[in-house]
């Protein structure tokens, strides 16, 4: 937000290529923010799918299988 206020004192102060900065700066973090808040939601869901049991009742998983099979 601080990064849209300063782009509109340069433009009312007439002030072109520091609005333009001000404008790239307040765009190149919304697109962080949006890419961080995706990480996120990606990282979310493969934990959860890794965790949720099967629907058919058997929580069978692979780490606790390995010895029994050795």
């Amino acid at each position: 937000m601080e990064n849209i206020n300063k782009a509109i004192e340069y433009a009312m102060n007439a002030q072109p290529i520091e609005f333009k900065a001000a404008i790239g700066d307040a765009l190149a973090d919304k697109i962080a923010d949006a890419i961080q808040m995706r990480k996120i939601e990606i990282g979310g869901s493969l934990l959860k799918d890794r965790e949720e049991p099967s629907d058919d009742g058997n929580n069978f998983k692979l780490e606790d299988n390995l010895d029994e099979e050795l």
